[in-house]
């Protein structure tokens, strides 16, 4: 994706992106993770941290899907209770759980036996070949961690492995890869996820600017196609409430940035379009309003009720770029930008969203 973009990235940025996204995308992973088996297979494997061992504790189901995993710095009671209370967390106690001879995993299981109803106790084997299952499983985690040769920081590596079980998860819980063909071929597209939908839009085709916006409903696993109002490359949307606000933009027809705005009700399933008095780049949100205004030197700001789908045009104290926004509580305030080339504008405006009201404060 990034070489189709023409884009240099160099590792570092790639392993800061990992530390940013796989805790957001293990949340989303655990949501969807399907109910495991009542039989565990459990079982510890050695990974390498700045050239010492750290244990990686693994449990899979009967049917080899991934009950749960935890890093720790020891191969310990502490450390096998930290994971078994991990894996309770998240699923249901199982009948029954298979380990190895190792006495602090034995331990640690007694120990939670003692505070489980007797209904309830779990049934404790140490039988090695029924334990060949989380074993071999183990060969998927090391062939991904192999060619990183060793890990530096134990975050780094807890993150890391994380993000490498839930690939793992992912592929047991579908066993395949779908693919669709988009509407048209196209490069630099954008995307904006909206309820349960993404919504694919913008970018160059064969021909230009596309206009095809391309929609997964991730409810149904259906795609759908709509053509906006015309073709624009770099827009930008907004996500309100539910809806999908799509402006900005180079437009085809516009010759230019584009004055179309183009509205999606993820609740109805239905498109509006706008045509806004001068063309955008920016937008606020305060209370059930989305606030355009930006652009060439201008004094035009229009504002979109999302609620009742109304818009109202407010003519600012003076014409001027490059506007700043800050939203406190329920206002919107809007100052700076350039009058002139050079020249630089004094007006602060302010929206009251309670009373509906503007008033205009001369900063000097």
């Amino acid at each position: 994706m990034i070489s189709i973009r023409g884009a240099k990235v160099d590792h570092a940025t790639l392993q800061r992106w990992v530390i940013r996204f796989v805790p957001l995308i293990d949340e989303s992973v655990r949501k969807r993770k399907k109910q495991v088996g009542s039989s565990w297979r459990m079982d510890e494997t050695y990974i390498k941290l700045n050239g010492k061992w750290v244990y990686l504790y693994r449990a899979l189901d009967s049917l080899g899907n991934t009950v749960d995993f935890l890093l720790c710095a020891r191969r310990d009671k502490s450390a096998a209770l930290a994971f078994f209370r991990k894996a309770f967390r998240e699923n249901d106690l199982p009948e029954k759980v298979v380990i190895d001879k190792s006495g602090s995993n034995t331990a640690a299981l007694d120990d939670l036996n003692r505070e489980i109803s007797e209904d309830r106790r779990i049934m404790v084997f140490q039988i090695k070949y029924l334990n060949n299952i989380v074993e071999q499983d183990h060969r998927f985690i090391k062939k991904r961690i192999r060619p990183m040769l060793g890990f530096k920081s134990f975050h780094s590596a807890k993150i890391t492995i994380t993000g490498i079980e839930n690939i793992h998860i992912y592929d047991d819980e579908t066993g395949s890869w779908t693919t669709h063909t988009a509407s048209e071929a196209r490069e630099n597209a954008e995307v904006a996820v909206v309820g349960k939908k993404a919504i694919f839009f913008g970018g160059y085709d064969f021909n230009g600017k596309s206009s095809k916006i391309d929609i997964y409903d991730d409810e149904t696993g259906r795609w759908s196609t709509h053509t906006a109002s015309e073709g624009q490359y770099g827009g930008k949307v907004k996500v309100v409430d539910k809806k999908a606000i799509f402006f900005k933009g180079w437009g085809e027809r516009s010759n230019g940035r584009s004055r179309q705005i183009d509205i999606y009700d993820d609740e109805k399933g239905t498109w509006t379009t706008h045509a806004t008095r001068e063309a955008r780049d920016t937008v606020a949100v305060v209370g059930k309003k989305a606030i355009f205004f930006g652009g060439e030197p201008s004094s035009q700001i229009e504002i979109y009720n999302y609620e009742t789908g109304s818009w109202t045009a407010h003519t600012a104290s003076e014409a001027r770029s490059f506007i700043a926004v800050a939203v406190v509580g329920k206002k919107a305030i809007f100052f700076g930008g350039e009058k002139y080339p050079g020249q630089y504008s004094a007006q602060v405006d302010i929206y009251d969203d309670e009373t509906g009201r503007w008033t205009v404060l001369s900063h000097l």
